[in-house]
């Protein structure tokens, strides 16, 4: 018996496109963007144009159309906020366990599930209204968050929490309160933890 010599196979071909269709295509998107930006800048200015002349001019109102787009961003900062998505939560300080091999206490406030509402609007104010520190956890923290947490030993004077809380947040806030002072000057952002304002 003879061996089955296997067939010979096709040359591959490779289909190239034409230099004229590839530099037609490269001419028609090259004028293409500018023509629009010819046509769609005229548009957007007169629009930027009639919302100034319809924005209102009392310091509160102003401030009602600032907060419609605030509150969100404000909102997606607290939960920035949290320690991580397994633990929901904004940790305030730690406290060590008196009694050795025991686990510290984890002290913060639960963002699981945090609402929107927690931003209000009141008057001239942006209120961040939370409550209280709690305990959360008997557990050690680990990651890069748990870096910045305070620990103190146990049996030591722990501050005011809603104190500590109030002073730990503000400062994912300190863009968002420079914003609303720039835009409307009589008006400000305000954290208020547990009735500690």
């Amino acid at each position: 018996m003879s061996p089955v010599e296997p067939a010979a196979e096709a040359p591959l071909t490779i289909r190239r496109a034409s230099g004229i269709g590839v530099l037609t295509a490269i001419v028609v998107v090259g004028l293409a963007v500018p023509t629009y930006y010819l046509w769609v800048v005229p548009r957007l200015k007169q629009e930027a144009d009639r919302l100034r002349v319809e924005a209102p001019g009392e310091p509160v109102e102003r401030l009602g159309v600032w907060f419609r787009f605030g509150q969100p961003q404000i909102h997606t900062a607290l939960v920035r906020a949290r320690f991580s998505a397994a633990r929901p939560w904004y940790v305030t300080h730690v406290v060590q366990a008196a009694e050795a091999g025991e686990p510290p206490t984890i002290y913060g406030i639960d963002f699981t599930d945090l609402p929107v509402d927690v931003v209000q609007h009141v008057g001239l104010e942006v209120r961040v209204v939370l409550p209280a520190p709690t305990v959360l956890a008997h557990d050690v923290l680990v990651g890069d968050k748990a870096l910045g947490v305070p620990v103190y030993a146990a049996g030591a004077e722990v501050p005011d929490p809603r104190l500590i809380a109030k002073l730990r947040l503000e400062r994912y806030f300190e863009g968002m309160a420079e914003a609303v002072a720039k835009d409307i000057p009589t008006a400000y952002l305000v954290v208020v933890i547990g009735g500690l304002r």
